[in-house]
């Protein structure tokens, strides 16, 4: 399922209220003694007496069926009828019943645990009119609508088919983005009996955490300590389980409109964090029938104490067009650009995305320091170059789809438009994969408490290919070709994790040397294997099954106890010049993990020994894989100080004797943050790469029920 940002939530409001109302052929179901008896109570007037009983036992006159057709077939509201899906004509009846029900003139009256029962959703309330004369429909009191996982209530609805508007007073509502294409199907078979189970009466179950949201910014600094914003990682508000309210929602014409909006990915109150949405429009295109949705003005607030602004916010056609950014990289860019993000669907099932850069600082420096001096080794130390109007612009492509089985990947970047620089400055990744699952279930499980036998084929094709080398950092591929066949396989016994990973690459490759400062074009082939295994030593007992309001600083339950990690590696490289290397490496240790992060005080401690040795035999003719055979121990520690206070320290201690860092702590990386149940920042220091860091996360729940309202 395509993932659903904050503007999507705005189509689902629009679809859950509308959809209820107007989007529905309406048959009464009326019984007789009950609902004349209940209203000679209420009229006394002799003649309207006469009239109502003339008009309960006249069908045709009592029908409202029509009434609803006409208005529907006579209304021109773009926007109703795209939240309709354009299936009006498929719905054929929706059931009306309540304690009573009568005909005024000209007026429709329903009142007193008024259920509307349409298609597969069901819609309560206290009171329903229908205005024949002005083609005006209204409830009010106590509306409570669900359809699947997905619920709204409110106080008052209103709607004018003749002129086209209507509003929708103090909703609160909550929507399951991920159950949403199967919600928002029409279910002629009226099936939904069954599976709401009484939705509308269940309290909040089975919540559970599905993970994170996460914004990332990585700054390493340059070699004159610049900040240099070298990595940026954005998906925010990818969360499936929204709450949301307004006190007002408007429907004019083509447009439904919010002055102010509030939604929180918390279950539970009061949220910890708080989305304060301004000006929402949600508009239909003249030009293409397509939808336009635009937030002037979003804030995010944590705890109602530090709110931040997110921006304007548009979309079009469930994916956003184009978007502006600000970014900055000094190792290829030169510095501080501005950027725009192009999205398109192209060859029907492809989506392409092009992002183009305006370099600011080459601008005013009017001088490049990304490039190595014009004739010299693409090897060779960068230097300040001259640069031309063409160096002031970059652009990074991105190409994903899937041809029949085979996922087709192409991802690429051009630091110049200067032609006479694009082998220095072009970089190319171009996979063909696919997986085949060998169990004898149709599906892929990614859950870890599930079995699984992958095959996974990859064709590639890459130019400047960046690696992670790991302990040794980052290295470069300058060119490689070849095929990779992997196998995944993932079992649990009890308590016992074990995960093998066998694999197979052959591949022609051309990088820098292991021993000299020029390129190495060589035949390559390896044999690797993985095997992951993990078993408890000690686990806590009578811990809880699920987080509840208690839990303020961690979204789920933590597992208190002892494992023991071990991880082989084991690996055979062959060379076209003949050589060769073997590496085993063994990684084993302790995971300790102690307090269920509920209390004030150091009430939850993560502590993480793993010992690497290596053996090798052989060197590789390459230097981006000549494997690092210093011996060390890794040490990772998470301690909880003060409420949400959390440090975390991450450091290596060699015990190498060859090493001329034996009995140093090496490569540390220090953070603090704040864990909340709903949300996390996080800031860092890696001292190996003199890069800062920050991290928020948004966390990501599910459950069945309705969560209080905000």
């Amino acid at each position: 399922m395509s993932k659903f940002s904050k503007e999507n939530i705005l189509i689902i409001i629009s679809f859950f209220f509308l959809e209820g109302i107007f989007f529905v052929n309406l048959k009464a179901q009326i019984t007789n003694s009950s609902y004349i008896s209940s209203y000679k109570n209420k009229v006394n007037n002799r003649e309207l007496r006469e009239n109502y009983l003339y008009n309960i036992n006249s069908s045709s006159n009592y029908d409202i069926e029509d009434l609803f057709k006409n208005a529907l077939d006579h209304n021109n509201n773009k926007l109703i009828r795209y939240l309709a899906n354009n299936e009006v004509n498929k719905i054929r009846s929706v059931d009306i019943t309540s304690d009573t029900q009568y005909r005024i003139e000209n007026k429709f009256y329903a009142e007193g645990n008024v259920i509307v029962n349409l298609s597969n959703a069901e819609l309560r309330g206290d009171k329903l009119i229908f205005d024949q004369l002005n083609n005006e429909v209204i409830f009010e009191g106590n509306i409570k609508f669900s359809k699947g996982k997905q619920f709204f209530e409110a106080n008052y609805l209103r709607y004018n088919f003749h002129k086209n508007n209507g509003l929708v007073k103090d909703i609160f509502g909550i929507i399951s983005v991920k159950d949403i294409e199967n919600d928002l199907i029409v279910n002629l078979e009226d099936n939904y009996k069954k599976d709401r189970d009484n939705y509308l009466e269940k309290k909040i179950s089975k919540l559970k955490y599905e993970g994170a949201s996460n914004i990332a910014l990585e700054n390493s600094f340059s070699s004159d300590k610049k900040f240099n914003i070298t990595d940026a990682d954005i998906s925010l508000l990818e969360v499936n389980k929204w709450r949301f309210k307004s006190d007002k929602m408007i429907i004019r014409n083509n447009e439904l409109r919010s002055e102010l909006v509030y939604f929180t990915n918390d279950p539970f109150n009061k949220p910890q964090l708080k989305l304060k949405s301004n000006d929402f429009v949600a508009a239909i295109q003249e030009k293409d029938n397509s939808f336009s949705l635009i937030s002037k003005s979003t804030w995010i607030n944590l705890d109602d104490k530090l709110s931040f602004p997110i921006g304007r916010q548009s979309i079009k056609d469930v994916k956003p067009v184009s978007s502006w950014s600000i970014g900055s990289d000094f190792e290829e860019k030169d510095g501080y650009y501005i950027s725009r993000n192009f999205n398109k669907k192209v060859f029907n099932n492809y989506d392409l995305n092009l992002k183009s850069f305006l370099l600011i600082q080459r601008i005013f420096q009017n001088s490049t320091n990304a490039f190595p001096e014009k004739g010299k080794s693409i090897l060779s130390e960068k230097v300040k170059n001259n640069i031309n109007f063409a160096d002031y612009f970059a652009l990074e492509a991105s190409l994903d789809g899937n041809l029949h089985s085979w996922n087709i990947n192409l991802d690429s970047s051009i630091n110049t438009l200067n032609t006479y620089r694009l082998p220095e400055a072009s970089r190319l990744i171009l996979t063909l994969q696919k997986s085949i699952n060998l169990m004898n279930n149709d599906r892929i499980s990614t859950d870890n408490n599930n079995n699984q036998n992958l095959l996974n084929i990859k064709f590639y094709n890459a130019y400047r290919k960046k690696i992670d080398s790991g302990f040794s950092g980052k290295r470069e591929i300058y060119y490689a070709k070849g095929l990779t066949l992997s196998n995944n396989r993932l079992w649990s016994d009890f308590n016992n994790k074990s995960n093998l990973i066998l694999s197979y690459d052959i591949g022609e490759f051309n990088s820098k040397a292991r021993s000299k400062d020029s390129l190495e074009k060589l035949i390559r082939n390896s044999f690797l294997a993985e095997y992951i295994f993990q078993f408890p030593v000690w686990t806590k007992k009578n811990i809880d099954k699920k987080i509840d309001i208690s839990y303020k600083y961690i979204p789920q339950v933590i597992k208190e106890g002892i494992l023991w990690n071990i991880t082989i590696d084991s690996g055979i490289f062959i060379y076209g010049d003949n050589s060769n290397q073997k590496v085993l490496s063994l990684k084993t240790g302790p995971e300790f993990t102690l307090g269920s992060y509920k209390k004030k005080f150091f009430d939850y401690t993560k502590l993480n020994l793993e010992i690497n040795s290596i053996f090798k035999e052989g060197v590789s003719p390459f230097y981006f894989d000549n494997l690092d055979e210093t011996e060390r121990i890794k040490i990772n520690l998470d301690q909880q100080l003060y409420g949400p206070i959390l440090i975390n320290i991450e450091s290596y201690l060699i015990f190498d004797n060859n090493s001329d860092d034996y009995g140093k702590f090496t490569s540390a990386k220090y953070g603090i943050g704040l864990k909340r149940r709903a949300y996390s920042v996080e800031g860092y220091y890696d001292s190996s790469s003199e890069a800062i860091g920050f991290n928020f996360q948004i966390y990501n729940f599910d459950y069945d029920g309705i969560s209080p309202k905000i």
